[in-house]
């Protein structure tokens, strides 16, 4: 155990840099986009471009009479290559960052060098080295010994394309070995191999030939020389041949890439037929389209290449003839685009541009090389003790197979008696207690070598180390995760026999009579001890030959020694494994006996959320199960410290440490992640296939579902209509309005202003059209699409307003428009007007857009953006926009009048007020237009602060996440609507002066042309950006022929059979809205009542609202004979309801409180509420406080309905989810209510149809539908009911869910939802329902309309995530931000909700 930065040393190492190598993303700001790669390659880029940039080539006079000029094109093409070259380094510059993530990746970066070196030198090629008109820079004219510089370089060019071309191939090669290795399908990889060594091959033979005519030329007997003539036969034979070899090899690898390409887009149809969870789909769109990059890539690269040869030959040939320009501007760009080509392929086949930077490790911590593995048994213990080396083979032939494994699962543990596992809550240590023991203790031996090993005990060929307090199914799904590499069954995996300690080790001489702390989560009681025979070995000293837990070091040399074990680390969510001191010795001792290790994680983000809490870890501090075994732990490490310092460089070392191991997501893992979703689509196809006929038979005729858009014809997704209606438009306008003559030539810079701003206004037609699409999302996304369409208007017609109306004609007249002396002046004029005025409309829609992102802002973060004082500017705008429409008339009537003197007067009068109003109008936009701008980075600037905050506190790097997410969000919205403003603020004085000055002053001109064209591209990008549309899909129409109907007027909807004189059915209707329960009570509740429970312990996570309601509700009322409001334990008391809360009662009843808290919280989905209950209830409570909401009171059947007189006394199905018993029933001394017609007084179930009149038409109640994560809150007859009866009576209705993926995987589910198939507690409840409806097809029918309605519907307004939700998103980080204030407490729970 001498193997494994002292702790002191990395800590202070951290402290001084604020860095990290657990966490690359500490490192100070500057450093994170310091390009200094990229600079080097500009530098070097730059000094070749000078030092050799082309000039006339200098030949002796009787060579030309007129000294040879060098072309401009062959400038052109030089500084064009090196331009490429330069992108082709700033790709090798990339990827050099990232190289040491893996030798695959330094591969890569090897061959993005060679490419960026062979492009700069080809940048030298497009001149012939014989006769060429031009010398490069500081390379000698010909005359002066240049001809053989020219022919070295050329001849390095050939010996880079041939090492080049042979690297890509191999990076290639590898990619389809592991394509084939990774989905066990074939792609030709072999194939290709071979046709790569036989290009090899005649690479090399082609060097015979090659010395043959060297041979011949030096000896001046080239001319008709039989060697000369059979070495070029040769040459071009063999290099025909390699040439074609490299031909099939290209099309060999297009192919391969394109078939895997197919067969991930097979897939994903087949998925989103039959209705694959959303994230299934999510992954493989996500590998189909890095599979379809890649093949374009690896295509482009190869395409390129081919022509490459024959390209340089010609531009060789051809390169100084004036009469082949064009054939040498096609070479250029073969060229050219080789060497982009080439670098766009080695990045997308190297998978670095998904990588992030490998940093440079941080710390001090000491580099230390494994030494040669050594017996290392206890050197207490002689090492002659037969009795001891037995053990220690014994222990190494205790491996279980995965069938056994999976066998124990599927079998024995869930038939234990008295208990029942929980796969989300029992640990290793509870199925130990509860089921390793038991079912062994007949035996008294170890679980692997017991009957129930019905395989028997295997030499392990893999080492698991685990935490015992990790979840045992996450346990097991590790080692399968090991396993699934490939197919388990298929690949003959079920046989692969794995090391557990919980299943090895005899657990009955080891811990089987004593439990002094493993408690059953539930019960909260320790569990049993077994009551075997045997004794539990106390071996203090480590030296016992017949204990078993004191042999693992030698057991584990054993196995690596003679077996070539390996070692798999199973590590919990919270990685508390590295704090155990038995794991972390095993996985010492494996790193010292140089086993390969491989980590296994829940996922990536649990390593990068919590990665640095395992910096600085010391043995001292782990925990072990006594301290008897910590001490013979620390009795084996010769040097604390120095082994807490191995231990860091195990874990952080940037080349082999544990987490840079798994953090290496390269290409080709990259690509093994395209195989492995190739495989399992394949495996799944036929589980997929067995769904229900309806849904087949469904999406087989229609090929999409109203459910999910996402499901639509594929030709339909990118059918560019409206983009195509507005390139239309713009095109014929630029041709009816071309510029022509005047009575002066018009000037070329007219035209060219002409077509800049009709470009310009073609983005923002571009824009609109984006838009149009998404209209039907909010009405908020409609006002936007109106904005972007007055804009579009608006820069079409700008494309006229740089030549003045009045004295214009001298030089353009604009198309079809008549000439000015023909009465065009009134047309210009009008135009003028007519921009006016578009102006002023758009500038007001403009802000009353920004103002409505200030004020969801304000609400949404409880902040203060000055949206009040906006608004005061926006409508003095407006204002004075009106007032001035007096001066405007004043001045008609001055134009009008014939008497001199009054016009004079009225003039000057409304030249004066208008010049006064209109500068006031001007300056309350300006202030306006920095009050917004400055609101917008203020909200950056909050965000930025608390994403800081974040990152100092550890957050998880979800919560950074979305942080960041939202920060670019608010950055971006910040940056669009000051750049629209700022133009919009410019426009005017360009209007002015573009109309003042028609001639000279060109420069002034171009000015006011840029701030016309940027204005109309700044406000189309400005509200793009403040609609969000840009993150939304489009909105399909409805699919379905679901009837479009009326919400008709509300009218009293007592059962028909009941006597509206029944004073009685009034009095109780009256009593059941005023059974509300305030937040605070609901909360105190869940603190306090719910957790006090005698005999019953709750679980958040299992336990259903019908178990509260059974075991703690109706026990806690049982005294009083009342509902839970009005008992004694609502200490408020029951109030008038503003909120009724509809649910499923086998919904979780965190969850269903959590929707509550969503509601008073402002939340879209309750899964961040959910996560803070169960985790931080009491800063739940004091955020609620502060936002004033504890006092808002919502109407909860569960609490309001007295369970009394309805079901205490019977239970026929509620049964508690550990035990499977039936719940007890009540011992109260009331009687159950039996209303089999409905029409009972005293019953509370029959009258929520007329309690929801009364809240709705006097208290403006509002509805809460709280749906549970499978949605079967839309099976439930009840729930159907009351949420039809809302929307009859026209309440607000808010939709609560887990979250938006939970509506996306399984609304498709609801199609088709017939109320006769709904459940409800009794068969008398569903009549009773349906005895209501009058016509069942019809409510059918509206019941779809209600749910998928594209514009009204739940599933369409739940769905509406606008810029208004997103803008809300914003402050609601904020909010939640501010409220954290550094404790973390919400971004932990934010990890979970993520």
């Amino acid at each position: 155990m001498t193997i494994l930065s002292s702790s002191s040393e990395a800590s202070s190492e951290t402290s001084e840099t604020g860095t990290s190598s657990g966490d690359p993303s500490g490192r100070k700001p500057w450093c994170r986009w310091l390009p200094r790669s990229y600079l080097l390659v500009l530098v070097i880029n730059a000094t070749a471009t000078l030092l050799l940039w082309p000039a006339e080539a200098q030949y002796p006079d009787w060579w030309y009479n007129v000294p040879p000029v060098c072309p401009l094109k062959m400038r052109l093409f030089f500084f064009g290559l090196m331009l490429s070259s330069l992108g082709a380094g700033c790709v090798a510059a990339f990827l050099v960052r990232r190289a040491e993530a893996s030798g695959h990746t330094k591969w890569a970066c090897g061959y993005a060098i060679i490419n960026w070196i062979q492009a700069m030198l080809g940048s030298l090629g497009m001149d012939n080295p014989d006769t060429g008109n031009c010398r490069y820079g500081v390379i000698p004219d010909r005359v002066s010994g240049g001809k053989i510089w020219y022919w070295a370089l050329a001849l390095c060019r050939l010996l880079l394309y041939l090492v080049a071309s042979f690297w890509m191939q191999t990076l290639i090669a590898s990619r389809l070995d592991l394509l084939e290795q990774s989905s066990n399908r074939n792609y030709r990889s072999s194939c290709f191999r071979k046709l790569m060594w036989a290009q090899v091959f005649g690479a090399a033979v082609v060097l015979l030939p090659i010395a043959g005519m060297i041979h011949e030329i030096i000896t001046d007997s080239c001319i008709g020389s039989i060697i000369f003539v059979t070495s070029t036969i040769s040459l071009i034979a063999i290099g025909g041949i390699t040439l074609l070899c490299n031909w099939a090899a290209s099309i060999v690898a297009i192919c391969s890439f394109g078939k895997s390409y197919s067969e991930l887009r097979k897939i994903c149809r087949l998925a989103e037929a039959n209705e694959a969870p959303i994230s299934a789909r999510s992954s493989l769109r996500r590998a189909r389209r890095f599979a379809g990059l890649q093949g374009l890539g690896v295509s482009f690269s190869l395409v390129f290449t081919v022509l490459l040869v024959p390209a340089r030959v010609v531009s060789i040939a051809v390169a100084n003839y004036d009469s082949y320009d064009a054939l040498t501007v096609v070479l250029f760009l073969i060229q050219a685009f080789d060497a982009l080509g080439n670098a766009v392929a080695v990045l997308l086949l190297s998978g670095s541009h998904r990588m992030a930077k490998v940093e440079r490790s941080q710390g001090s911590h000491r580099s230390w090389k494994v030494e040669k593995a050594e017996h290392s048994r206890n050197q207490q213990t002689s090492h002659e003790d037969v009795n001891w080396t037995r053990k220690v083979e014994e222990l190494s032939m205790r491996g279980m197979t995965l069938r056994s494994l999976l066998q124990f699962y599927q079998e024995n543990l869930p038939s234990m008696p008295d208990w029942k596992y929980a796969p989300r809550e029992h640990k290793t240590r509870d199925v130990v207690r509860r089921a390793i023991i038991p079912l062994t203790s007949r035996e008294e031996c170890a679980f692997s070598v017991s009957v129930f090993n019905k395989d028997g005990p295997k030499r392990a060929q893999v080492m698991v180390t685990h935490n015992w307090g990790n979840s045992f199914s996450d346990l097991l799904a590790a080692v399968l995760s090991d396993a699934l590499q490939d197919l388990l069954a298929k690949m003959g995996r079920l046989d692969h026999t794995y090391w557990i300690c919980a299943f090895a080790v005899n657990q009955h001489i080891s811990i089987c009579h004593s439990n002094p702390y493993d408690r059953d989560p539930f019960t909260n009681q320790l569990h049993p001890v077994c009551h075997c025979n045997s004794t539990n070995i106390i071996d203090s000293d480590g030296r016992s030959a017949s204990s078993e837990i004191n042999k693992f070091d030698d057991m584990m040399r054993l196995l690596a020694t003679t077996g070539g074990c390996r070692q798999v680390i199973a590590v919990d969510k919270p990685l508390d494994l590295f704090r155990r001191a038995w794991c972390v010795a095993e996985i010492a001792e494996a790193k010292r006996l140089q086993m390969d290790q491989s980590l296994k994680l829940w996922s990536k983000a649990t390593l990068q959320g919590r990665a640095r809490t395992l910096e600085n870890l010391d043995v001292r501090d782990m925990r072990a199960s006594s301290e008897k075994d910590k001490e013979l732990i620390l009795g084996k490490i010769q040097d604390v410290d120095d082994f807490n310092a191995k231990l860091q460089v195990l874990i952080f070392d940037p080349k082999s440490g544990l987490v840079a191991t798994w953090n290496a997501m390269d290409s080709l893992q990259q690509i093994g992640e395209v195989g492995r979703l190739i495989r399992w689509g394949l495996a799944d196809a036929g589980c997929w296939s067995n769904r229900e006929a309806e849904a087949s038979s469904e999406t087989s005729e229609t090929g999409q579902s109203s459910g999910d858009p996402s499901v639509r014809k594929p030709w339909c997704r990118w059918l560019p209509r409206s983009y195509l209606l507005v390139l239309v438009i713009n095109a014929t306008a630029t041709l009816l309005l071309w510029p022509a003559d005047g009575l002066d030539p018009c000037p070329l810079k007219m035209r060219l202003s002409f077509f800049g701003l009709m470009l310009s206004s073609f983005g923002a037609g571009c824009v609109a059209a984006f838009l149009v699409r998404r209209a039907e999302a909010s009405g908020h996304t409609k006002w936007a699409c109106g904005y972007a369409i007055i804009n579009w208007i608006q820069a079409m017609l700008g494309s006229l307003g740089m030549n003045n109306p009045l004295w214009g004609y001298w030089q353009c007249t604009y198309g079809v428009i008549p000439d000015r002396d023909s009465g065009g002046k009134i047309w210009y004029s009008a135009l003028a007007c007519c921009r006016l005025l578009l102006y002023l409309v758009a500038s007001f829609w403009m802000q009353t857009l920004i103002a409505s992102r200030l004020d969801l802002l304000e609400q949404s973060s409880n902040r203060n953006y000055r949206s009040g004082c906006f608004r005061r500017l926006m409508w003095a705008q407006v204002f004075g926009a009106a007032v001035a429409l007096l001066p405007i008339a004043c001045l008609l009537f001055c134009f009008s009048v014939f008497f001199v003197f009054l016009s004079a007067i009225v003039c000057t009068a409304g030249w004066i007020s208008l010049i006064a109003i209109g500068g006031i109008t001007l300056l309350c936009n300006w202030a306006a237009s920095i009050v917004a701008i400055c609101s917008f980075r203020k909200s950056y600037s909050e965000l930025r602060r608390i994403c800081r905050l974040a990152e100092a506190n550890e957050a998880p790097i979800s919560a950074r996440s979305s942080l960041r997410r939202a920060r670019r969000f608010a950055g971006l919205q910040g940056l669009g609507v000051s750049f629209g403003l700022v133009f919009t603020l410019l426009l005017v004085p360009a209007r002015v002066f573009s109309m003042l000055l028609p001639y000279g002053y060109d420069s002034l001109q171009v000015v006011l042309f840029l701030i016309q064209a940027f204005d109309a591209l700044g406000n189309a990008v400005a509200v793009l950006l403040l609609s969000g549309s840009h993150r939304m899909a489009k909105v399909e129409s409805s699919q379905g022929s679901q009837c479009g109907s009326k919400v008709e007027k509300p009218e009293h909807s007592r059962n028909q059979q009941t006597s509206h004189e029944d004073v009685n059915w009034t009095r109780k209707v009256e009593e059941l809205s005023m059974r509300g329960m305030t937040l605070r009570s609901l909360l105190q509740f869940y603190q306090e009542n719910l957790p006090s429970m005698p005999d019953w312990k709750y679980a958040p996570r299992e336990h259903k609202t019908r178990d509260v309601v059974r075991r703690a509700i109706i026990p806690l009322t049982s005294s009083e004979e009342c509902a839970f409001s009005v008992s004694a334990f609502n200490k408020e008391g029951p109030k008038r309801a503003q909120v009724m809360v509809t649910h499923n009662w086998g919904n979780s009843f965190s969850d269903l409180l959590a929707a509550v808290l969503s509601d008073a919280l402002q939340e879209c989905s309750f899964s961040l509420p959910a996560e803070l209950l169960q985790e931080e209830c009491a800063f739940l409570q004091d955020l609620l406080a502060k936002m004033g909401r504890l006092d808002d009171t919502y109407w909860i059947c569960a609490f309001a309905v007295n369970q009394h007189i309805s079901i205490c006394h019977s239970n026929p199905y509620d049964r508690d989810p550990f035990t499977n018993q039936l719940h007890p029933v009540c011992q109260c001394n009331s009687t159950n209510i039996i209303d089999s017609d409905g029409r009972s007084a005293s019953s509370e179930i029959n009258k929520f149809d007329d309690m929801m009149h009364l809240l709705a038409t006097t208290g403006g109640c509002r509805q809460v539908i709280a749906v549970d994560k499978p949605l079967d809150l839309f099976r439930r007859a009840w729930c159907v009911a009351e949420i039809a009866e809302a929307k009859r009576l026209q309440m607000d209705q808010s939709l609560k869910l887990w979250s938006k993926a939970t509506l996306q995987e399984r609304a498709r589910t609801l199609e088709n939802l017939d109320v006769r198939d709904m459940r409800a507690s009794s068969d008398k409840d569903k009549e009773l329902i349906l005895g209501k409806i009058q016509d069942v097809d019809d409510f059918n029918a509206k019941l779809q309309v209600l749910i998928f309605d594209p514009k009204s519907g739940l599933v369409a307004t739940w769905n509406a995530m606008d810029s208004l939700q997103q803008i809300g998103e914003v402050g609601r980080l904020i909010r939640w931000g501010l409220a954290d204030a550094g404790s973390g407490k919400v971004w932990k729970a934010w990890d979970g909700h993520n």
